[in-house]
């Protein structure tokens, strides 16, 4: 029976996906200032309640309460217990699922956290060092002459590695583990004999951010007339140019709205359009337009443009993006080619027609199914019969390409009225070709079948055949059987009383301490003469049980906040400001729900302070708290800033001690104030008025 799923792996999964791409792959999603808003695919709405957070990676709904990150999503939109969601993330970026033999993957995603974090730092120094008044001269004068100004730069982090082949590796290369790491992340190379030295030297700088805005790689362009001209670093366990595209993350970090992607062909032409007012242009990583590259640019906009100049490479690259977008066309999506003149690049023409003419061409683009065409009839005599025939047997694979649906059907009529052919024949057309292909695509399964047939019997020395390897359904039944296995993960039945979770009537911390002086909560005064306590605006003694409140349904009243509620949220938002909290023994002095969650929070991140919001949700699946934390996701909008929220949770702490600190004394003051003052010891009346004097300066 399979293992657990390691820890490691699923934290390094949710590193990956991307939470807004998972769940507008499942319902519409639109920009809604920093967030995402869509109707919420849990309950029946008709107005947008369902907000995703694409920095902290979480959704909640304010109708329903519905909450959570990508894997809990999963569970409740495809209803999949906790092993099966992790299985079905893992496929969508194409990773497989270890189990808990495995702690090579522990290992590898705590590598890869240190592999951002370092990636990021070179980022800001390239950064600093073009800003540097000696050594970065000369690349602050080649960007004014390209008309880039300081603002564009710096929103693109753009830097400068100076010359010299070890200013990187002196500036970061300090232990052994680091040189490591810095070859893993292709910042330094290896040299034959040994040693080491920087990948760029002399070159301008772009970071390569993913769709988190995680720094992930490097394109440096070089200030000379040095070859390559454009040296991007290779691929890592971080990186892969299949999938990541420059200035996507930021395209999708703007202001507006996004409602198409231009592909571009180098990282001047992405910053010279968003200089200009186009801030939604990409450019590939020195590859073709890919599959991963237009499936992400399609979550995020229903239209892609791709920019290619108009000469023999232009157009050898356009068609390759039309192989790579036809199967992916469903009904409402768009693909168009913009080809510019020669000699012409986006950076350029941007700059001599503006903006607004610039957008215009944008707009007036060919339109895929005419280029599609045009690109199936290039060099046939249409005229003739024979270039119709051919064409149809061209164009016909390519329609047959796209999804079926609405734009397939007007493809198809539309190919039959350039052919002059009837539909039944080009029906007829296409069975062939179909047939054609079925035949081709059995003809190198059974060969690539004998040569596995071959290789089994080289490597076991006998006539074993190969045993078929494992498919899709065979996994997705692995997993479900090692649902007991992840039982550590997920308490099927916590996970369903989760949105019945309610806090106790009343504020139970209000209510704990009511034996010492409070002003802020409980408006009492001290009264020496009797030894207890009176309310201030009055002789009536205090009521300490006003009863339960009738609680209000979530849209009508809010939950009661109080104290210890709020640190809870401001941890969950900002779990990097757990340095703040020095110590969590002052909690045992508040018993509740809220104070043993934020307790074992408070344990959780000392051992792993750099557990981002996502994975603590994670952490927190089938257990009995995992309610209380989605509730407390609707709050996101109230905090905006970390240092804000790090000074208001060590306040917060700073209370409880402080009244920890006032209960204790008001303890031993009531111990002696039930004392006789006559029958006191000297000791005891000493120490009885060194209590008072303290309690009046509390």
């Amino acid at each position: 029976m399979a293992g657990r799923i390691p820890q490691g792996f699923i934290d390094d999964l949710l590193e990956r996906v991307d939470i807004v791409e998972v769940i507008d792959a499942r319902t519409v999603l639109k920009k809604a200032g920093r967030n995402y808003k869509g109707l919420c695919p849990f309950h029946d709405e008709k107005t947008p309640s369902f907000s995703v957070n694409a920095d902290k990676q979480f959704y909640y709904c304010f109708g329903c309460g519905a909450g959570g990150n990508a894997v809990s999503f999963m569970m409740d939109y495809e209803r999949l217990d906790f092993p099966q969601a992790v299985e079905a993330l893992a496929a969508s970026i194409s990773m497989q699922v270890p189990r808990e033999e495995d702690t090579a993957v522990s290992i590898a995603a705590s590598a890869n956290k240190a592999l951002y974090a370092l990636l990021e730092k070179c980022a800001e120094w390239f950064h600093q060092n073009l800003r540097l008044e000696a050594g970065g001269q000369p690349a602050v004068d080649y960007l004014k002459g390209r008309g880039l100004d300081g603002q564009t730069a710096s929103n693109f982090q753009i830097g400068y590695a100076p010359p010299g082949w070890d200013n990187l590796l002196k500036k970061f290369g300090d232990t052994p583990d680091q040189v490591k790491l810095l070859i893993e992340g292709g910042m330094l190379i290896e040299k034959d004999g040994g040693g080491c030295y920087d990948r760029f030297r002399e070159r301008i700088m772009f970071p390569i951010r993913d769709h988190r805005g995680r720094v992930v790689a490097f394109g440096g362009r070089v200030l000379g007339d040095d070859k390559p001209k454009y040296l991007n670093s290779p691929e890592t366990s971080v990186f892969s140019k299949s999938r990541e595209l420059y200035g996507y993350f930021e395209a999708r970090k703007s202001k507006q709205a996004v409602e198409r992607i231009v592909v571009v062909e180098g990282y001047m032409d992405v910053v010279a359009l968003a200089q200009a007012g186009i801030p939604y242009g990409t450019a590939t990583l020195g590859t073709a337009t890919s599959s991963s590259h237009l499936e992400r640019i399609f979550r995020l906009c229903p239209e892609v443009v791709f920019c290619f100049d108009g000469d023999k490479a232009g157009r050898a690259a356009a068609n390759r993006a039309l192989e790579s977008v036809l199967p992916l066309m469903r009904d409402g999506l768009q693909a168009r080619f913009l080809f510019l003149p020669d000699g012409e690049d986006p950076d350029t023409l941007v700059r001599q027609v503006g903006a607004d003419r610039f957008e215009h061409q944008i707009e007036s683009a060919q339109p895929l199914s005419e280029y599609l065409f045009e690109h199936a009839a290039d060099g046939l005599d249409i005229s003739s019969m024979d270039g119709r025939a051919r064409l149809s047997t061209l164009a016909l694979p390519m329609i047959d390409s796209i999804p079926a649906g609405v734009f397939q059907s007007l493809l198809h009529k539309e190919l039959a009225t350039r052919t002059g052919l009837e539909a039944e024949t080009l029906e007829q057309i296409r069975l062939q070709a179909k047939q054609s292909q079925q035949q081709e695509q059995q003809r190198k399964q059974q060969q690539d079948r004998r040569a596995e047939q071959r290789y089994q019997q080289q490597r076991d020395g006998s006539t074993a055949t190969s045993q078929p390897k494992q498919g899709a359904d065979n996994t997705s039944t692995a997993a479900i059987e090692g649902a007991d296995e992840a039982i550590g993960y997920l308490n099927a039945e916590q996970a369903n009383d989760y949105n019945n979770y309610q806090l106790p009537d009343g504020d139970p911390y209000a209510d704990a301490h009511n034996s010492y002086r409070d002003d802020d909560y409980t408006g009492r005064s001290y009264n020496n003469s009797s030894g207890g306590y009176r309310r201030k605006d009055g002789d009536k003694p205090w009521k300490k049980d006003r009863g339960p409140k009738q609680r209000a349904p979530r849209s009508e009243l809010p939950q009661p906040r109080c104290k210890i509620q709020q640190a809870i949220t401001l941890l969950l938002f900002y779990p990097i400001n757990i340095d703040a909290i020095h110590s969590a023994e002052v909690l045992d002095q508040h018993p509740g729900p809220d104070s043993l969650l934020l307790k074992e929070m408070v344990e959780f991140l000392k051992k792993q302070p750099d557990t981002p919001t996502y994975t603590l949700l994670g952490n927190w699946i089938g257990t009995e708290h995992y309610g209380r934390l989605q509730q407390l996701l609707k709050d996101d909008q109230l905090i905006t800033d970390q240092l804000g929220a790090r000074e208001e949770l060590a306040d917060i702490f700073a209370f409880l001690d402080k009244r920890q600190s006032r209960s204790q004394l008001e303890e031993e003051l009531n111990q002696l104030a039930a004392i006789p003052f006559n029958e006191m010891s000297r000791e005891q009346k000493q120490r009885y008025g060194e209590l008072l004097l303290t309690h009046s300066k509390h």
